[in-house]
């Protein structure tokens, strides 16, 4: 605990002796320090494995089985790309 102390003695007297500007810059990276230190902290409660939930949809999840429904939307956006593309060629 007198080590934690002497540090923030020794940090606060360091600051003291610096201009207003070099105060802000010390002040901007103490931000930016306790911002990453948020930032991890968020990325590690995301972190997930695909077997903590695997099964925990029902099958078929919106009454589609996934590779009809996508090779659907791929059809599909092929059509509308090439109908955009044409009208665009054709004006």
């Amino acid at each position: 605990m007198t080590q934690a102390v002497a540090k923030q003695e020794s940090i606060l007297d360091r600051v003291q002796n610096l201009t207003p500007e070099q105060q802000e810059g010390v002040l901007n990276f103490i931000d930016f320090l306790q911002f990453k230190g948020q930032k991890q902290d968020v990325n590690q409660k995301k972190c997930r494995k695909w077997a903590d939930i695997q099964g925990k949809a029902p099958y078929p999840l919106v009454g589609e089985d996934a590779q009809i429904w996508v090779s659907r939307n791929r059809r599909e956006e092929t059509e509308n790309r090439e109908l955009y593309l044409r009208s665009n060629y054709e004006d």
